[in-house]
C-alpha cells in the first residue's frame, strides 16, 4: 500500500476557513432561506388558512423520509459485526492520523460507518458539528482503493464537520426537493387547494357575476402561487450554490491535510468516468461542483 502524504502538522485552534469559500456559502444559505420564506408567504396569500395544515402534512412526510434515509444508510448498508469491526478499525486509524495532524482532540472523533456501497457514494458526513455524535459513512469501494485516496476522502468529510456544513443539505437532497423544489411546493399547493373544495361546494355561486368573482379570485390565487414558486425556485438554486461552496471549502481542508494527492484523486475519478459533460438540468440540480471547477480551485 502507498504511504499517505504527510504535510506539516496544522493546529486546529489557528485554523480559519478561507473567506473565499466561507462567505459565499453563508450568503447563499441566507438567500436560500429568504427565497423559501417569501415563496411560502406568497403561497399562503394564495391558499389562505389552508396552507397551515397542508404545510404541516408535507413537512411531516419529509421529516419521516429523512429519518428513514438515516436508518437505511446506518443499518441496511452497514457491514455486519462479524467482519465490520476490522474495516472500521482500519478506517478509524487513518482518521486518527488526520485528526492528530490537525491537532484535533481525540474525544471529538466522529463515528465511522463502513458500508457495502460500491456505487458513486465515496463517503458522506452526517452531523452539524465535529464530535462523537457525528458520523462519516464510507463506501466499500473507496476503502479498497489506495490509502492516500481513502485518506483524502476522509479529510474532505472531516472538513465538512469542522466547518459545520450542511445547513440546507439534507433537505435539498430529498426527492421532493429535486427539480427546483417543485415536489414540495406542488404538494403543499394541492393539499391546500383540496382543503378549500368542501367550502366551495357548499357555497357555489348562483349568478354569472358571482361566478366571475370566483374566477377572478382563483386567477389571483394562481398568480400568487406562481410567483411564490418562482421565488422559491430561485431560493432553491441559492441552496444548491451554498452546497457547492461548502464542497469547495471541504476540498481546501483536504488539500491542507493531504496535499496535492486529493486533487490527483479527483482528476483520476473524473478520468475513470470518461470525463462526462453534465447537461444544463443536471448542473442546476447537482449539489456538487463539476470536477473541472473543483480542480481549478485546488490547483489555482
Amino acid at each position: 500500500a502507498q504511504e499517505p502524504v504527510k504535510p506539516p502538522r496544522v493546529d486546529l485552534s489557528s485554523y480559519r476557513q478561507p473567506a473565499s469559500t466561507a462567505l459565499p456559502a453563508r450568503l447563499f444559505i441566507a438567500a436560500h432561506g429568504l427565497g423559501l420564506a417569501v415563496g411560502v408567504l406568497a403561497l399562503g396569500a394564495a391558499l389562505g388558512w389552508a396552507i397551515v395544515p397542508a404545510a404541516a402534512l408535507v413537512g411531516g412526510a419529509i421529516a419521516w423520509q429523512l429519518r428513514r434515509a438515516d436508518f437505511t444508510a446506518d443499518k441496511r448498508l452497514a457491514y455486519g459485526p462479524e467482519h465490520g469491526e476490522n474495516v472500521r478499525s482500519y478506517v478509524g486509524e487513518i482518521l486518527d492520523g488526520l485528526m492528530s495532524r490537525m491537532g484535533i482532540d481525540p474525544a471529538l472523533k466522529p463515528q465511522i460507518v463502513v458500508t457495502n456501497e460500491r456505487g458513486t457514494m465515496n463517503a458522506i458526513a452526517e452531523g452539524r458539528r465535529l464530535g462523537p455524535d457525528a458520523k462519516i459513512l464510507v463506501g466499500e469501494e473507496i476503502v479498497l482503493r489506495p490509502v492516500d485516496q481513502l485518506e483524502g476522502t476522509l479529510a474532505h468529510e472531516l472538513g465538512h464537520l469542522v466547518h459545520g456544513d450542511f445547513t440546507p443539505g439534507r433537505f435539498l437532497r430529498t426527492p421532493e426537493a429535486m427539480g427546483l423544489g417543485l415536489g414540495v411546493y406542488a404538494r403543499v399547493a394541492l393539499w391546500g387547494a383540496a382543503a378549500h373544495v368542501p367550502f366551495m361546494i357548499a357555497n357555489l355561486p348562483g349568478s354569472a357575476q358571482e361566478w366571475l368573482a370566483l374566477g377572478a379570485s382563483v386567477a389571483v390565487a394562481l398568480l400568487f402561487a406562481g410567483a411564490g414558486y418562482l421565488v422559491a425556485a430561485i431560493g432553491h438554486l441559492f441552496g444548491i450554490a451554498a452546497l457547492r461552496w461548502q464542497e469547495h471549502g471541504a476540498d481546501g481542508f483536504a488539500r491542507l491535510l493531504v496535499g496535492r494527492s486529493w486533487a490527483d484523486y479527483l482528476e483520476s475519478s473524473w478520468t475513470r468516468q470518461g470525463k462526462p459533460v453534465p447537461s444544463l438540468l443536471e448542473r442546476l440540480r447537482r449539489p456538487h461542483p463539476t470536477y473541472p471547477a473543483r480542480l481549478r480551485r485546488l490547483r489555482g
